[in-house]
């Protein structure tokens, strides 16, 4: 795929992506430090703390930068301009923060000094690590149990999730007493409305709107759409060069009400036109072009939900077509432009979701080394973004252009704790043999290194709910609680299904 070359600007989308890449650079960085501190307080020689810390999480840092990357770039492929520019730059910003840390970071401990701390016994007397001790237990003896109830939760999200629905309405992101949401419902109370709908028909030939059977048909038009009302959306106001005739007929016949229509006359038609365009106005450029060939109909509507302009919209243009047989209709404006960004955004969502699914999928089963496995870690990645939909259709959050970035995005980022996970359990699995021995040595190393990372994941997105903008505060909720379900998943049901998977020896 080639990328087209274009200027990239801020956006409501890309504002996300500075706050993103921090959190993603200090995630790898914990991996690296959690296993330094842990061998450097062992021995306290820091050169070989340094090696093993690298040697030890360098690899899974790379492949979770990779899917993480691979996650973002689905977005490259997105209908949205704003969409696709966040998938050409969060990838090459995700890698060079994996970059910075591998180099920079062993640079920094190396040169500043680190105190050591004095190694702890080996029973397990704190908290954290009596809770990932009850957590090995449990997983791995009752195996079917975790993934039972798992299965529950994500049968009834997954219900719930088919209720969510889709939306796209500006207004609604400002706070009720805005300037801007303020001025929009004033705009729409006092003149019926203040987003077009331009309709453009044309006669297929030269001065065609000088025919009086043309011109009545458009003027009932503009009557029928004055009427119509889909979905809650009717217009406050319609108009089109029929009315401009009518006007100046009225004025040419002594303002009487009775000369208030389209004449039956082209030369008459032609004659007023050019009375009209003579008396300096230049308002004809709102109705036609200077040829006459191309009428115009110009459709004010309220503002609302752009979801229910494509019933409007399609409606309008199926009487149109009915109307004007024969002659081709094309509809623009700010609605229709709605219309397409909702199209749009949904045919992008589909190929991010399966792009990223599809990839990471792959990507998974190549680092893994074991097709069995790598689905099945799959499964457990797949289900925060399940659970995350059905709290979605519980709040009754709508899916718009910023919640339904969360898919992809959180995707990228929780496979990065199950790869950290299923990594170090190979390594713990292959000295001991043992599954829940395995489990635990993992939770005790790299559990601690995924929740501090999750931690720091959550307070980079739970902060965006001071924002100013409702759709920031959705998005990050949505993308916070997303990484809690994370979190819970890689530390109960990926250890359950290893332990279905090799049994317990």
């Amino acid at each position: 795929m080639s990328f087209p070359r274009q200027r990239f600007s801020s956006t409501l989308v890309s504002q996300i992506l500075p706050s993103f890449l921090l959190i993603v650079g200090i995630g790898d960085t914990v991996h690296i430090l959690t296993i330094f501190y842990r061998n450097y307080n062992r021995h306290g020689d820091k050169k070989k703390a340094i090696i093993d810390a690298v040697g030890f999480s360098g690899l899974p840092v790379l492949m979770t930068s990779v899917t993480t990357a691979c996650g973002l770039l689905s977005f490259a492929w997105a209908d949205v301009a704003t969409v696709a520019q966040l998938g050409y730059v969060a990838p090459v910003g995700v890698m060079l923060a994996f970059v910075y840390t591998i180099i920079l970071l062993p640079i920094f401990i190396a040169i500043f000094p680190v105190k050591q701390k004095k190694s702890k016994t080996v029973a397990i007397n704190s908290f954290v690590d009596t809770l990932f001790d009850w957590i090995a237990r449990t997983t791995t003896r009752r195996p079917l149990v975790v993934t039972l109830i798992f299965g529950v939760i994500v049968t009834v999200a997954f219900c719930s999730a088919l209720t969510v629905r889709f939306s796209h309405n500006i207004s609604t992101w400002f706070p009720e007493d805005s300037d801007i949401r303020v001025a929009t419902n004033l705009l729409d109370s006092v003149n019926g409305g203040s987003v077009m709908l331009e309709v453009l028909i044309d006669s297929g030939e030269e001065n065609g709107l000088h025919n009086p059977e043309f011109l009545q048909r458009l003027d009932q038009a503009v009557a029928v759409i004055s009427e119509l009302e889909v979905s809650g959306i009717k217009a406050g106001k319609v108009w089109a060069l029929s009315d401009v005739l009518k006007e100046t007929n009225r004025a040419l016949n002594e303002d009487k009400q009775s000369a208030y229509t389209v004449p039956d006359s082209r030369e008459l038609i032609a004659q007023e036109l050019i009375l009209f365009e003579s008396s300096g106005s230049d308002d004809l450029e709102d109705f036609t072009d200077s040829s006459y060939r191309t009428a115009r109909i110009s459709i004010v509507a309220p503002f609302a939900d752009a979801i229910l302009y494509a019933d409007y919209t399609e409606k309008v243009l199926e009487y149109l077509t009915q109307q004007f047989p024969g002659d081709p209709v094309t509809l623009t404006g700010k609605i229709q432009l709605f219309v397409h960004i909702i199209s749009n955004s949904l045919t992008s969502m589909a190929k991010s979701y399966t792009f990223a699914i599809v990839i990471i999928t792959l990507l998974m089963i190549v680092l893994v080394g074991r097709v069995r496995i790598g689905l099945m870690s799959m499964a457990a990645n797949v289900t925060p973004i399940i659970c995350i939909l059905g709290v979605m259709g519980m709040l009754r959050i709508p899916l718009d252009l910023s919640t339904m970035l969360v898919g992809s995005l959180i995707l990228g980022i929780v496979v990065d704790d199950t790869i950290h996970f299923l990594h170090h359990f190979r390594r713990a699995f292959e000295e001991t043999a043992d599954v829940e021995e395995a489990v635990r040595e993992t939770l005790y190393t790299t559990g601690r290194a995924l929740f501090i990372t999750s931690m720091v994941l959550c307070g980079g997105f739970y902060i965006y709910t001071v924002a100013y903008l409702a759709n920031n505060v959705r998005f990050g909720i949505i993308s916070g609680t997303a990484v809690l379900f994370a979190l819970a998943a890689d530390f109960f049901l990926v250890p359950a299904l290893l332990t279905l998977v090799y049994r317990r020896r």
